[in-house]
This record gives C-alpha cells, structure tokens and sequence, in this order.
C-alpha cells in the first residue's frame, strides 16, 4: 500500500483535506482528514469513503489518533490510518495512489462570484464547466451566540454549471447549520477533483469554538451529467 505523500503536520485547529483514490467505475471515492485537536493533545487521521453519485458516505470511518507529541510522524499516523481502512480499500477496488483523480488548479482559477462567494471555471472531458460557491446568512442563536457574541452564521449552496449549454446542477444546498459543523462564519474552495465524469470538492469552513477558531474540512460530490 502506497503511503501519503509527505506533508507538515498542520497547525493546532487546522483540518487538512487528501484524496486518497476512486475506485475503478468512480462509484466510490477514499479521501482523509487529519490534523491536531483544537482543543485536546491529539493528532487524528480519519478516512471515509463516499458514494460519488449519491454524495452520501459508505460505513464507518476510520480513525486513528495518537497523543500528540512534540517530534510528532504524521506521516506515520496517515500511513497507519490507511493500513486500518486496508480491508474495506480492497472490498471496493481502492488502490491508495493510483486513481487520484485530476486535481483542479484552485489558485488560478477560482475569482469572486458577482452574488457573493467564489466560482471557478473547468474542463473535464473536453467540456467546460463552473463550479459556483455561495453563502448565505444563518441565525443560530445559543452556543454560537456565546461564543462570538452573534446569531449570523453561515450555510452554503454548491452547484455546477454547464458552459456550453447552460444548465445547472446543485450539488449541496444547505437547510439549517448542521451541529456537528459548528458555527461556521466562512467557506472556501480547498480542492477540487475529476475522475472521468464524477466531481469532488473539498470546502474549508471556518468556524469558533471555546478556544477561538479551527477549520474542518467538508466534502460534497456528485456527478457531471445534466438531465
């Protein structure tokens, strides 16, 4: 098994995103998150297994923690994460390295949307393509208005769009901020990925807590066909 390519361990608080690989059709795809507790002496490595289409997770996740240390392998603890998720990797044809996807260039491509938010224009399959972030505002009142003093959260709509002949997809459209999200005031595009026609984006929100802020990565996917 392939380890994760080598990476600084990320700041206290600060969530990182990998992709780990698709399986061969794109039906599935293994990605990772880890980092060091915001609020407790542990680095993690998670990893979970998403169905593409359906933009829903598969089983459980897999974790790995160890107490942090100051000369802290996060290297090994991702490598360790993934010999964990070795059985259910090879259940669903999961290589860890091959499949990656192709990783679209964030950083050049993603500019502010007229309506608020980001976009970023694509191709894939000789077509072309724009993804589109907006957030939008979310009153949530106790924990959140504990800890910064404000109701006004934020939630998000994610779509995609169809240069060529205009339609539109939504891929998430946020209802309500979810509790285990936190009480998010920002979102951002961290990554994105294509795998033949299946689409995977990674999101960084921004969110308080009682040791002042952290980021979490989300994951929303989905496919690039249009009814």
């Amino acid at each position: 098994m392939l380890a994760p390519a080598a990476l600084a361990a990320p700041a206290q608080g600060e969530t990182e995103a990998a992709i780990i690989g698709f399986s061969p059709n794109g039906k599935y795809v293994a990605y990772e998150e880890y980092g060091i507790s915001a609020v407790s002496p542990e680095a993690y490595s998670i990893i979970r297994i998403v169905n593409v289409r359906k933009n829903s997770f598969v089983g459980k996740r897999i974790v790995h923690v160890v107490e942090f240390e100051e000369q802290l392998d996060m290297d090994g603890i991702r490598s360790e994460a993934r010999e964990k998720a070795g059985i259910l990797f090879r259940r669903l044809g999961i290589s860890p390295g091959e499949r990656p996807g192709r990783e679209i260039n964030i950083m050049l491509k993603k500019s502010p949307n007229a309506q608020g938010g980001f976009r970023i224009d694509f191709t894939a399959n000789k077509k072309s393509y724009r993804l589109e972030l907006f957030e939008r505002v979310y009153q949530r009142k106790g924990l959140c208005q504990a800890q910064m003093g404000d109701t006004k959260m934020k939630i998000f709509i994610l779509r995609v769009k169809d240069r060529q002949s205009g339609a539109l997809k939504i891929l998430q459209k946020d209802r309500k901020l979810y509790k285990s999200r936190g009480c998010v005031f920002n979102y951002d595009f961290t990554s994105a990925y294509t795998y033949r026609d299946r689409l995977v984006v990674f999101i960084k929100a921004e969110l308080f807590n009682d040791e002042g802020t952290e980021i979490k990565q989300l994951v929303v996917t989905g496919t690039l066909k249009f009814k």
